[in-house]
């Protein structure tokens, strides 16, 4: 928690005493110095600061809400800067499993079985903090698991099962509190807002760690609904030697969300608003300047996001059929083969309403660069497209083979292709909503500051190609999905092994197990968005250049780079303090978006 001294602004004893290198003026660069925003000027094409007189804020200078939030904050229990309100709470959390499970047969070859259970999960969450200003929000999970089975015996070597199922599972949030109490403006949904660290953390400063304030507000807030049917259907049948099985299977997935995450606004703040613009994050051994605690207290917020609320509904659906036969050549081999056939489509939003980067989609608030945000489906502001394509190419062989070398020895071998299942959740109910991210639009600068609230006004359902960036910002969509996400990762297994018994109950076996998987979701591995080598060398530019690497590094307004003639603007609205580099950007709107669900990972055991 942070100390009475921090709360009026006076962060002397953040200083570490710990001297980083030299500004251009010569003055020392101290760790966790804190620098005043309303001081920079312009030296040799570089934004320099002052530093705050004794590392001190003025109380005139520290922001309204920020000191109405600091009322909710309880006080340190102990001296120190860190570890200085040890948590003391219950967290009580009830789990009740009721199940019903039947079994009847309804005649000698006609059987039916049914099974019913619920689990509910209610979690206070508790964190040690008080409401409003905890992250932890009360969560009640409640899963219904059915299912109808029946098997008939149609002849003593004829065996049919058919099932069915569905897993219900719902989850719901809570909370409420009236964002003008604290005075905060510019909210859309009655929830306390997130201060935090990105991507996550407290108000704190480290290495080492100099105090600041653990993050508070409201996290994720949603009342999610998850249905999944289930269908199969499968026929045994035993002929002579042979043994025949034919099956299919289908499952259908449900994400329905109402969604107040982000409403709130999410406020991300750290070292770079009350630091030092001309360093433009240099590494320096290891030390910061700034603090992120002092960018609360003045309330200049460096990225985040923003949304209204919002009610979306994700699915997908997979099929899939096989036939496969155990033949009993000899007393001594078998052979199993078969083949299955997948088929899955891709996670999309039912309604059309999630937005999508696409690099063939010129931005209208960017000077239409790549980026313009597309809309899935057919009609008014949608694409008459489909984000990805779903892959119809799933057949997967299987063979193996068993040979009886001698009585007390078996060969065992088998490969066979078979095919994993395609994109993930991973957040895309928030992301299908208004989620709208914002940041910097240059080192340094905040996004916004709190004295007229959150400036961004947003709409749900918008099909505007040109939402992003918000006014004032460089960004990220929440979503840039590959298109051929809908290939699922295919996974290539093989084994050789032999069984020996030693005695009558006692059998060793030694088997080699190899695996070769491709296409599997690697949403790291792209960067579309990145300078390249490639295109830095189109603009005559190397990494390997002392200068170049400072012209990339400078404003597009600093002198420098007018010397070099890289101070023109890629579209009228883009801000004249953010870099030369993030200028030269293919998408120079957006940082460094994550490509969603490429299929480029590779795996070989």
């Amino acid at each position: 928690m942070p100390t009475a001294a921090y709360r009026t602004g006076d962060l002397s004893k953040a200083l570490t005493n710990r001297t980083l290198g030299t500004d251009p003026l010569g003055r020392p660069i101290l760790e966790n110095a804190i620098y005043d925003p309303n001081s920079d000027q312009t030296i040799n094409g570089l934004r320099e600061r002052n530093v705050f007189p004794g590392n001190s804020i003025p109380a005139s200078r520290i922001d309204p809400v920020a000191q109405a939030i600091l009322k909710y904050v309880p006080q340190p229990t102990g001296s120190t800067l860190i570890n200085n309100f040890p948590p003391v709470y219950s967290n009580q959390r009830i789990t009740g499993i009721p199940s019903v499970k039947i079994d009847h047969a309804l005649r000698a070859r006609l059987k039916l079985s049914g099974y019913w259970s619920r689990t509910k999960n209610t979690n206070p969450n508790n964190d040690g903090l008080p409401y409003p200003i905890t992250t932890s929000i009360p969560t009640a999970t409640t899963a219904h698991t059915i299912r109808i089975n029946v098997d008939e015996t149609i002849r003593p070597t004829l065996l049919l099962h058919v099932g069915a199922g569905l897993l219900y599972a719902t989850q719901t949030t809570s909370g409420n509190f009236d964002p003008s109490t604290i005075g905060f403006k510019g909210s859309n949904t009655n929830l306390f807002p997130l201060f935090s660290t990105q991507p996550s953390g407290g108000l704190t400063a480290g290495p080492p760690t100099q105090g600041g304030m653990s993050p508070v507000g409201t996290g994720s807030l949603a009342n999610l609904q998850n249905p999944k049917p289930t269908a199969t259907a499968s026929l045994t049948w035993v002929r002579n030697n042979h043994t025949f099985k034919f099956g299919d299977e289908g499952v259908f997935e449900g994400y329905l969300g109402h969604l107040r995450t982000y409403a709130n606004a999410w406020m991300y703040l750290g070292f770079v608003e009350t630091g030092l613009p001309s360093l433009n994050a240099q590494n320096l051994n290891g030390g910061n300047v700034g603090f992120p605690f002092a960018s609360f207290l003045l309330v200049r917020v460096n990225s985040g996001y923003f949304s209204v609320p919002s009610g979306v509904r994700l699915g997908s659906h997979a099929y899939s059929g096989y036939a496969q036969d155990s033949w009993k050549i000899t007393r001594r081999l078998t052979l199993d083969y078969g083949l299955r056939y997948d088929f899955e489509t891709y996670l999309k939003e039912h309604t059309g309403v999630m937005p999508n980067a696409a690099l063939s989609t010129p931005n209208p608030s960017a000077g239409n660069y790549p980026g313009g945000l597309i809309f899935e489906g057919d009609g008014p502001g949608k694409c008459n497209c489909a984000f990805a394509h779903d892959y119809p190419y799933a057949w997967g062989p299987r063979l193996g083979v068993a040979y009886q070398i001698t009585s007390k020895t078996v060969l065992r071998s088998g490969a066979g292709i078979s095919y994993g299942r395609q994109n993930s959740l991973n957040g895309k109910t928030n992301n299908a909503g208004s989620s709208n991210p914002y940041a910097s639009a240059s080192y340094g600068d905040p996004a916004f500051t709190m004295q007229n609230g959150i400036p961004y006004k947003i709409s749900f359902p918008n099909f505007d190609p040109g939402q992003l960036p918000l006014p004032g910002t460089i960004g990220n969509p929440t979503n840039l999905i590959d298109q051929n996400a809908g290939r699922p990762a295919r996974i290539m297994q093989w084994s050789f092994g032999l069984q020996r018994e030693l005695t009558r109950n006692l059998l060793v076996e030694a088997t080699y197990i190899g695996n070769r998987g491709a296409w599997w979701q690697a949403n790291t591995m792209r960067a579309v968005n990145a300078m390249t080598l490639q295109r830095l060398a189109a603009f005559g530019l190397s990494l390997n250049n002392a200068s170049d690497l400072q012209l990339l590094a400078s404003p597009l307004n600093s002198a420098l780079s007018a010397s070099r003639g890289f101070n023109h603007v890629p579209y009228a609205s883009f801000p004249v303090t953010a870099t030369v580099m993030q200028s030269l950007r293919l998408m120079p709107e957006y940082t460094n978006p994550v490509n969603t669900w490429p299929p480029l990972g590779d795996t070989l055991v």
